[in-house]
């Protein structure tokens, strides 16, 4: 790969890289934009993959073109030895998908206040339901 990765100025919380696209609100993949600006339109069914690993960079020399089938060959692959993938086709492991919903959940508990209360009244509603069957509280 040639030169360092060129991050997007504005990063969306999935951790892509996000342009303006010219319209009030809408905004653009920054890695798919600089693409088609550099190399022409991305062909129908294709996706852009990052070689360098870093889904904000939009340096175009650590960008390729790959099949959806190449591509999540690519993202399936995982260090647990003796891994079982998911039965329903997701591209993680069952330990990587643990893992990584759990830090997800924690991230988004810890700084959007409207998804805490809501993950709260959750947890009291089920409280008050195995209270009333007569469960362990």
């Amino acid at each position: 790969m040639d030169g360092d990765c060129v991050l997007a100025s504005r990063i969306a919380k999935n951790g892509y890289g996000r342009v303006p696209s010219g319209r009030r609100g809408v905004y653009l993949y920054a890695h798919r934009h600089a693409w088609e600006q550099a190399r022409g339109p991305i062909p129908e069914g294709m996706h852009v993959h990052h070689r360098c690993g870093v889904k904000a960079c939009m340096n175009v020399e650590h960008l390729e073109l790959l099949t959806p089938r190449q591509h999540y060959a690519l993202n399936r692959r995982c260090d647990h030895p003796g891994r079982v993938l998911r039965p329903d086709g997701r591209t993680r492991c069952r330990i990587c998908e643990r893992t990584w919903r759990r830090e997800y959940e924690n991230e988004r508990y810890a700084t959007d206040p409207v998804y805490r209360a809501k993950k709260i009244a959750r947890a009291a509603a089920t409280k008050r339901a195995r209270r009333e069957k007569g469960g362990v509280t």
